[in-house]
Formats: structure tokens, C-alpha cells, sequence
């Protein structure tokens, strides 16, 4: 013999709860975000308000390093600038006296 049919409640709920419902979610979730948003803002004074001599010396190195590197890749540049200026001044020069020889 087969087992009694048990009676099924609604799982539907009226347009009120759901609404209550999700207010309540929206309301967490806002209180969730300002408590990230303050704790990020402290994060941030904090790490700003450092004043550790070796992270200036080491930002000062670092600043440098940079600006001779600059210097030498300016300076690389010239060079081969310069040099290709001048073949290219020479070949001009050869095509030149070529057109001039055979007029």
C-alpha cells in the first residue's frame, strides 16, 4: 500500500514580503559598503602617513636611477641618429656627383 499524500504548503510569497524582503538585503548590503569604505579610507592614512627615512632614500635612488637611465638611452639615441645622418648624407652625396658625371 502507497504512503499518504501529505499536504504541500505554498512556498509562494506576496509582493509585500518580497519587497520587505529585498529592502532589508539592499539595507545590508549598504551598511556592508560604508563599513569597506571606512576601513579603506584608515588603510589609506595610515600607509600615507609613514615617514620612514630608508623608503625616502630608496625613492630618491630610485628617481635617480631613472634619470640616468634617460640620459644614456638619450644619449644611444644621438649617437645612432648621428650616425645614420651621416650615410645617408654620404649617399645623397655619391648619388649626386654620379648624375653629375654622366651630364
Amino acid at each position: 500500500m502507497a504512503p499518504p499524500h501529505a499536504l504541500r504548503k505554498s512556498t509562494h510569497t506576496t509582493a509585500s514580503q518580497t519587497t520587505t524582503r529585498q529592502g532589508a538585503q539592499q539595507s545590508r548590503m549598504q551598511v556592508i559598503e560604508e563599513v569597506d569604505e571606512c576601513d579603506d579610507e584608515v588603510e589609506t592614512e595610515e600607509s600615507q602617513g609613514t615617514t620612514d627615512v630608508a623608503l625616502e632614500q630608496l625613492m630618491t635612488k630610485m628617481v635617480d636611477n631613472e634619470r640616468k637611465r634617460y640620459a644614456s638611452q638619450k644619449k644611444g639615441v644621438g649617437k645612432a641618429y648621428n650616425a645614420n645622418r651621416a650615410t645617408v648624407e654620404k649617399a645623397i652625396n655619391t648619388v649626386f656627383d654620379e648624375h653629375e658625371e654622366y651630364a
